[in-house]
């Protein structure tokens, strides 16, 4: 029974150790967060107004006007928070689960993603036919193996919605941590 314990006590922590060694995908250093929360309605289909939207728009602007900020960006989930939005999607007979994670333009200049392929999202974005998006490496292997995924859609796309492109590929974004597995993460476009 003691041999037991130990033997899962141990390969607990060399999994542990072995992930904490691995590229967290991203720079956390003199980095803030401001997590804005919305008083919910009970009302049906309340959520985010066009009121909301232009306050928080106010509130980006006056934050990059501060002298010692160096860059301001939005996103859904932010790193070690707790908690994200998550999807599971067949893939070629596989389930395959993804984090899901919606980020503005200049996440790059914050968290400073380690960007392995392609780029990251742009205003210049706004002008095509498709949603933008940026994968870890990790989804990237599993959904094309060794192809170049830059360009493609995602497998999952459903029709009538706008169609996906992977317009970049990060090395990672584990954003539960150092001590998190790797996973599958889609970066959508987030415009506030």
């Amino acid at each position: 029974m003691v041999f037991l314990m130990v033997s899962v006590i141990l390969t607990s922590g060399a999994y542990l150790l072995d992930n904490y060694t691995r590229p967290l995908g991203f720079s956390y250093e003199n980095v803030w967060a401001m997590h804005v929360v919305k008083k919910v309605s009970r009302h049906v289909g309340a959520g985010w107004t066009q009121e909301d939207s232009v306050t928080a728009q106010q509130v980006y602007r006056m934050l990059k006007e501060l002298e010692e900020v160096e860059a301001v960006a939005e996103s859904q989930w932010l790193p070690f928070m707790g908690t994200s939005s998550y999807a599971r999607y067949e893939v070629n007979g596989h389930s395959v689960d993804c984090q899901l994670v919606s980020a503005g333009d200049e996440l790059k200049e914050v968290l400073r993603p380690d960007i392995i392929a392609g780029r990251w999202f742009e205003s210049s974005d706004d002008a095509w036919g498709f949603r933008p998006v940026v994968i870890n490496q990790y989804l990237a292997q599993i959904l094309f193996v060794d192809k170049d995924p830059i360009g493609k859609p995602l497998p999952w796309d459903q029709s009538g919605q706008l169609p996906t492109r992977i317009v970049g590929v990060v090395l990672d974004y584990r954003i539960r941590g150092p001590l998190a597995e790797p996973y599958c993460v889609v970066l959508s476009r987030l415009r506030l």
